[in-house]
């Protein structure tokens, strides 16, 4: 019971990790089948691109024998070690009170976003997961190996 409690306490406390990006996953899943999720990564920096070579996804629930089932986190790099470039946001340094500069100004960006679609998490959610609630994450990772998750989505698994 307290390892359910645990869980259950894990799977309501998972924020989102940044309100600029998302993932988009079913609202159940088969056990048995492969669960697929969409993640779209935001480039919020005014002066840099956004290179993409690698998609991160996990699975996190109950193991079906009372303990947490782990599965991944699964790296995989894009086909033809293609990368993909997130180009920089359109930036724009505006005053705070108009003909005054020297009253101090701020930044209005408008960032740019590309959306991984169909991704794997697991070619097969595990039999022992049925019935149960389970947590995805997907995110990437850049060129210089650093993590922009995407989100994280909780998912019931049917039989």
């Amino acid at each position: 019971m307290f390892k359910k409690t645990v869980i259950a306490m894990m799977l309501v406390s998972l924020p989102t990790f940044s309100h600029a990006n998302k993932i988009v996953c079913p609202a159940t899943v088969k056990a048995g089948t492969a669960l697929k999720v969409s993640a779209t990564i935001t480039n919020d920096d005014c002066s840099s691109d956004l290179t993409i070579n690698r998609t991160l996804v996990s699975l996190l629930g109950n193991s079906g024998s009372g303990s947490i089932g782990l599965q991944g986190p699964f790296v995989t790099p894009f086909a033809n070690n293609f990368n993909t470039i997130i180009p920089h946001a359109t930036c724009k340094v505006v005053p705070y009170t108009v003909g005054h500069p020297e009253w101090g100004t701020y930044t209005v960006s408008k960032p740019t976003s590309h959306t991984f679609s169909n991704l794997i998490v697991v070619n097969q959610v595990p039999v022992g997961m049925a019935g149960t609630l389970v947590v995805a994450t997907a995110g990437v990772m850049d060129i210089g190996n650093e993590i922009k998750i995407a989100g994280v989505c909780k998912i019931s698994v049917i039989k």
